[in-house]
């Protein structure tokens, strides 16, 4: 047990992969959602001087929600970048000496890594994100009003949540939260894997790769689903010709039934590619050779 996993060794190889991940990646995750953030803002500065005059009381408020949805996106453009940055040097022969020297383990290399990329890396993105949008909101650029509260994005999920959407249409949301949450792990998983593999050109082998399956993935769905999802939206259109009500009740219901089971088996897939592409990154670091 002591040559496949030692905490002492796991945490000498974790620090050390730190670093390297700061020296190579550290720059580019800081600054990058905060150049993001402050474009966005200046971008709607201009426009507010532009089209609005620079009235006083006129520029056109950008929310925190709103913020917060773009810095979201530039945490996962980011991550695409950031597998290549962090690790994209140990298929480089000459660069992944000192990596292929460490006194550890596969089993420690591969939770040094996974966790670096899947934890470290975002809470990074997202803490120099948020001090960026709180110093930008300081100066009140572009609109920015308000501050990225967790507590206030919550609420207004929670919101959503009661205000919104029927009751009926609740647990569907809480499995779409899952299933992005699953989905999330499984690219993620994904793209380090990638970086991995390639030598050469790897974020656009990558996307290249992604599409394809994409295109594949979503035509096996078409034909699994296709008949069921049109037999549901034939079975609404009848329904709303009922003045009863209770056909359309029952047809809205089997939209949820049909919503429910769509997104239970895109999360068990998304688990089950998460599980196979981290065993292919285990094995892949295995089979590095200098």
């Amino acid at each position: 047990m002591n040559n496949i996993f030692n905490f002492k060794r796991f945490g000498r190889t974790l620090r050390h992969d730190i670093i390297g991940t700061a020296n190579r990646a550290g720059l580019s995750m800081l600054l990058g959602p905060v150049i993001v953030l402050l474009t966005v803002a200046l971008i709607m500065q201009i426009y507010d001087i532009v089209f609005m005059y620079g009235s006083p009381g006129e520029n056109i408020p950008v929310y925190p929600v709103a913020r917060f949805v773009i810095l979201c996106i530039t945490h996962i453009i980011m991550m695409l970048f950031m597998a290549t940055s962090s690790f994209g040097y140990l298929t480089d022969n000459r660069n992944n000496v000192t990596q292929l020297m460490l006194p550890a383990s596969t089993l420690e290399k591969f939770l040094s890594i996974t966790i670096i990329y899947y934890v470290f890396t975002p809470i990074v993105i997202f803490l120099a994100g948020w001090a960026g949008d709180t110093l930008i909101a300081l100066t009140g650029l572009g609109g920015f009003t308000g501050y990225m509260n967790p507590a206030d994005l919550i609420g207004g999920l929670g919101n959503l949540y009661d205000m919104v959407l029927p009751y009926e249409m609740t647990p569907i949301l809480n499995k779409v939260l899952w299933s992005f949450l699953a989905g999330y792990f499984m690219i993620a998983s994904f793209t380090l894997l990638c970086a991995l593999l390639f030598k050469t050109y790897k974020v656009l082998k990558t996307i290249g790769i992604y599409l394809g399956l994409n295109l594949i993935i979503g035509n096996v769905q078409t034909l699994f689903w296709g008949n069921k999802l049109m037999a549901v939206l034939n079975g609404m259109d009848a329904g709303t010709l009922d003045q009863s009500g209770q056909s359309t009740d029952i047809m809205m219901q089997g939209m949820f039934d049909f919503l429910d089971k769509s997104m239970s088996y895109g999360m068990i897939f998304s688990i089950v590619a998460f599980i196979a592409l981290s065993v292919a990154i285990y094995y892949r670091l295995r089979t590095v050779k200098s």
